[in-house]
């Protein structure tokens, strides 16, 4: 996944996850999952 603007948006598109991983901000205000499994 990346983070930009300060961790608030973080994209992990097409990253092939499964589960949602433990290293994203908890401060996070927009989160993708898009086209992953």
């Amino acid at each position: 996944c990346t983070c930009f603007q300060g961790a608030k948006f973080v994209n992990c598109t097409a990253a092939g996850l499964s589960a949602i991983p433990s290293e994203i901000p908890q401060d996070a205000e927009h989160v993708d999952f898009s086209n992953n499994n």
